[in-house]
């Protein structure tokens, strides 16, 4: 989170309403200056997140730091204005347990608005999976990181996020 204090806690409960057993919220927050400390005090004071404040950096270098301080087998990356639905981890998850072989399971994700946000918006990706993904990925990037779940091994194997770039980090 950087400066999310409208949105950081919605984010952070609906982490922690998933039907998922063991869940484990990091929150970085990345150098913010509005009250986003201050909504997360309650939160680390109650033992509900680990929580981690470094300088601003950058996405790709708080990401990094979450994953650090993560002790989880799997990493999701849920930003301050995202939500997760309650499910989500579970079904990732067991996708995973099903799958040893498979280091990433993604999902499809929809888009709220701010003045409806009963009202989504799908925006119908067409989905791939085996080695249909590396040529379609180079097409269209059609992963958006809300809707990653991947083994810590993934990221000591293949590296974590580039700090160097500012944009696309994913």
């Amino acid at each position: 989170v950087y400066n999310g204090a409208l949105y950081v806690a919605s984010a952070i409960d609906s982490a922690l309403r998933q039907t998922y057993e063991s869940v484990e919220v990091v929150v970085v927050d990345d150098g913010s200056t509005d009250t986003t400390p201050k909504i997360l005090d309650s939160y680390r004071r109650e033992g509900k997140i680990i929580y981690v404040r470094q300088d601003n950096k950058g996405l790709a270098a708080a990401r990094n730091a979450g994953i650090y301080a993560s002790s989880s087998e799997y990493i999701a990356l849920l930003d301050a204005d995202d939500l997760f639905l309650p499910e989500k981890l579970s079904r990732q998850a067991g996708y995973l347990e099903a799958h040893p072989a498979c280091g990433i399971s993604y999902c499809t994700l929809a888009h709220f608005y701010e003045e409806e946000p009963d009202r989504m918006l799908n925006l119908n990706y067409a989905y791939h999976s085996g080695a249909d993904v590396f040529p379609a990925l180079l097409w269209k990037n059609f992963v958006n990181p809300l809707s990653v779940v991947a083994r810590r091994s993934v990221f000591e194997t293949v590296g974590y996020f580039d700090e160097n770039l500012k944009r696309a980090e994913d």
